[in-house]
């Protein structure tokens, strides 16, 4: 399987457990509308994988210099999704969800949505090969930084536009928008924090 087959398979799982986390409190067709978009960016995944492999390397610190750059770019990318009020990728979908249901900041909840993630590699991994395959620092550096990265965009998006994500207008059920579904789930009171 490339690269872009497997995260459309496991971002199916993040569907499922969004499901499962806000059963009857989501909108089905919002939910099932992740799974066309999962499939685009899943095929530009490989797609661009094949446009990006010139910047492969031996040298150790120019690799480390394009996974920052990497991650910079995926946390303005995240935040963006976040920010616009668009559609969310069943990996940020499962964040908001999350986020909303235990009322923690969604940079917070991003973070050890990554740290648990690198965890499971690490285990089925080590289960599957009885060895580390794949999982670098690099890997590690990610799961530790774009959640900082969207906290820092999102921040600078707030201050640029003068609002918050969570303010995009009003929650309403039959609303198309993520945000807005997760934000009619929450109290009046709670937004998305910036700490």
């Amino acid at each position: 399987m490339t690269f872009g087959e497997t995260t459309f398979f496991i971002n199916l799982l993040f569907v499922a457990a969004q499901w499962l986390l806000l059963r009857q409190s989501i909108n089905k067709l919002l939910l099932l509308s992740q799974i066309p978009i999962t499939f685009a960016f899943s095929y530009f995944i490989d797609t661009s994988m094949q446009f990006t492999e010139f910047l492969s390397s031996d040298v150790y610190w120019k690799c480390l210099v394009v996974s920052m750059l990497g991650n910079v770019v995926l946390g303005l990318g995240v935040a963006l999704e976040v920010f616009s009020d668009a559609a969310a990728l069943p990996g940020e979908g499962l964040v908001l969800a999350v986020s909303t249901v235990l009322r923690k900041p969604f940079s917070s909840v991003k973070i050890a949505n990554d740290v648990i993630l690198v965890l499971l590699a690490l285990l089925l991994s080590y289960c599957v090969f009885h060895e580390i395959r794949g999982l670098r620092e690099g890997t590690v550096i990610s799961a530790l930084c774009v959640g900082i990265f969207v906290k820092f965009w999102l921040a600078g998006l707030t201050k640029l536009f003068k609002r918050a994500p969570a303010e995009i207008g009003e929650f309403k059920s039959g609303s198309m928008s993520w945000n807005r579904q997760l934000q009619g789930l929450a109290d009046s009171k709670y937004r998305f924090e910036f700490r």
